[in-house]
């Protein structure tokens, strides 16, 4: 869960969220096949495709940060992963980061400019 998170957050600073995106969609697929396939129910698994789903609604605009914020805050291992001290300001930060992300190369996926705004 944390490589994903890293590898979402990272495509969102610079201004590629096709990346992201491809992520999202590649390990839902695994993971839907995971949870199939597995004999007992894995929380592990349900909390990561959580994740990927509140990641996949911010970016294409379905859900605003602070929905993001709310949601993702309900996602017990994400949590945990996020920040084993239960600080707060760890997603305050992935907030602010996604917020930033998303004015800076006006994503509302699938439409994006990855110039940054108002730079000429």
């Amino acid at each position: 869960m944390l490589s994903d998170l890293e590898i979402i957050r990272s495509s969102l600073i610079y201004g590629e969220p096709s990346i992201a995106m491809d992520l999202i969609e590649r390990k839902t697929k695994k993971l839907k096949y995971i949870m199939r396939v597995s004999r007992k129910p894995r929380d592990d698994i349900r909390d990561h495709m959580a994740m990927l789903e509140c990641f996949r609604q911010v970016i294409n605009g379905a859900i605003t940060v602070d929905e993001f914020k709310e949601q993702i805050s309900r996602i017990p291992s994400f949590m945990k992963v996020l920040s084993p001290d239960q600080d707060i300001s760890a997603l305050e930060n992935l907030s602010y980061t996604v917020q930033l992300s998303l004015d800076r190369y006006n994503i509302r996926y699938p439409e994006y400019d990855s110039k940054r705004c108002d730079d000429r």
